[in-house]
């Protein structure tokens, strides 16, 4: 008799899932997208970029306490991740938490303060330090934040 057939090896590791996320994104695909992300983040909960990917297709889909949650996350996972922190701040003035909000823009904006003005940010899709600066600037002098402010 024959010895069994070697069990089969086990698979290669998961290619990066990042780039078909994105590109399911730049088609206007969000909830494929989201549901890739999804897959992705069952096999690795702590990636960072996985959980802004989450987030920001979570507002995309106007799904807006679920991306507040996901890039709370993402922040958490790596405490200097600009664009997180950016988009969190976005988010949670979207969701009316004023105060939230402008601290997420603030630490966006001193963090991009540590790269050159003209580094393009990870997961920034080509957007500069200087770009998330004068973005987070515009969010907290905006008029409806001077009013807020006031109140």
């Amino acid at each position: 008799p024959t010895a069994p057939a070697p069990a089969p090896a086990a698979p290669a590791a998961t290619a990066d899932p990042l780039p078909q996320i994105r590109a399911r994104a730049d088609l206007g695909d969000l909830a494929g997208a989201l549901s890739l992300t999804e897959v992705a983040l069952a096999a690795t909960p702590a990636d960072a970029a996985l959980r802004y990917y989450e987030g920001v297709l979570c507002k995309g889909l106007n799904r807006l306490a679920e991306a507040d949650a996901a890039l709370k996350k993402a922040v958490y996972l790596d405490g200097d991740f600009v664009m997180a922190h950016l988009q969190l701040g976005v988010v949670r003035l979207d969701r009316g938490l004023t105060d939230a909000g402008r601290r997420a823009l603030g630490v966006a904006a001193r963090l991009a303060g540590t790269f050159p003005a003209d580094e393009a940010l990870p997961e920034g899709a080509g957007m500069t330090a200087q770009d998330v600066r004068d973005l987070a600037r515009l969010y907290l002098d905006s008029p409806k934040q001077q009013r807020e402010r006031r109140n």
